[in-house]
């Protein structure tokens, strides 16, 4: 008996120590809470961010097994794991260029060069998405830009707070670095458990603007959900963005399911020179907070894109459909249309005032 004891209570000392694992981060306290109670979007009596629409957010054990059975049964050969090396674009950008480009570092990580001004977008550089290195989601590649000899960043922009899109290891990183961090309500709260100087931090709501040396980036709406453990879901907001300089703008989805806010985003702050647009990992139990590219292609309408870069794909195993998925249909819906669509090498810098042309076949093809 006294050795099932002393299991117990390692066992239970070493499941105490996990969750208090700082790559869980830290909601925001009481003082922050009742900062955030007069606004719209934020229901005071259950201490969450509310969607501007219903959405269903809360997913059981019986939804997760009914996807597996109905995927088992697909006859589609390609796996969820690429079977291919994922190329990666080695050419130095060019930074002296500045008009607007983009260059896409996996999942949905971004640098973005506007008017002479750098942005990091959703920065994960971990080998995993997940709050344990040795467990979760593993990279399909390699991190495609040298982290040592990444550029400066006017600021990090973050969507929300999930683990494919915030990463404690990159912010660590990046704390001393960068010169601001602007995220959606509550998020800061993290970023001050890891580090992050108080003075860098700009928390925003929706339709909340602030201004990096002459960029204005305005927190716009997204159809979300938030939380880094099973528990105190919702606490923190989530958001998507526009980068709007004195002549070109950038809008980013984040993470959303489609919602007719994106038209108020198009017509407030659009036309956009770039649309970068999640998609992947979708489903249709959650397609409330995930886009099937069907919706992707009337987001970029609806906010009214130039150039379409897909994001969210190609880098981790996060649902049941197969990797290039998103990706192939996604190019048959745009070329049916004809939209500008860009798919991108990783590390690749694309700029917004390049032409669009169409190849017979991607590298993911």
């Amino acid at each position: 008996m006294w050795i099932v004891g002393i299991i117990a209570v390692v066992l239970i000392g070493s499941g105490t120590a996990l969750l208090q694992a700082p790559s869980f981060g830290r909601n925001p306290d009481k003082v922050a809470v009742e900062a955030f109670k007069p606004a719209d979007n934020y229901d005071s009596e259950e201490g969450t961010f509310i969607n501007s629409v219903p959405t269903k957010t809360n997913f059981t054990f019986k939804d997760m097994r009914e996807t597996t059975k109905a995927y088992s049964k697909r006859k589609d050969s390609v796996p969820r794991i690429p079977e291919i090396e994922i190329p990666i674009d080695t050419q130095s950008w060019d930074l002296k260029d500045t008009t607007l480009w983009v260059s896409w570092l996996g999942h949905s990580s971004q640098y973005v060069g506007i008017e002479g001004k750098s942005f990091l977008i959703d920065p994960v550089f971990s080998k995993r998405c997940s709050p344990f290195q040795w467990a979760g989601s593993k990279r399909f590649h390699e991190v495609p830009h040298d982290t040592a000899s990444l550029p400066k960043v006017d600021a990090v922009i973050i969507s929300h707070d999930h683990y494919d899109h915030l990463d404690t290891k990159t912010i660590k990183w990046l704390s001393n670095s960068a010169n601001k961090f602007v995220v959606p309500l509550g998020v800061g709260s993290h970023l001050k458990k890891w580090g992050v100087d108080t003075s860098k931090i700009v928390e925003l709501n929706w339709w909340d603007s602030v201004s990096v040396k002459g960029i204005s980036l305005h927190c716009t709406p997204a159809r979300h959900f938030s939380g880094r453990r099973i528990k105190h879901q919702n606490e923190t907001l989530w958001a998507s963005w526009a980068i709007v300089g004195k002549h070109q703008k950038l809008f980013y989805s984040g993470d959303t399911g489609y919602f007719e806010e994106f038209k108020n985003i198009g017509d407030k702050l659009g036309p956009f020179d770039v649309a970068v647009i999640q998609t992947g990992a979708y489903d249709s139990i959650w397609a409330d907070i995930h886009m099937f590219p069907s919706e992707v292609i009337q987001t970029f309408k609806d906010v009214q894109g130039r150039k379409l870069i897909p994001v969210h794909w190609g880098t981790f195993n996060l649902a049941i459909h197969n990797w290039k998925e998103p990706a192939v249909w996604l190019k048959e819906l745009a070329l049916k249309e004809n939209l500008p669509i860009v798919f991108p090498l990783l590390n690749e810098q694309v700029f917004a005032r390049d032409c669009i042309q169409y190849k017979e076949k991607y590298w993911f093809e």
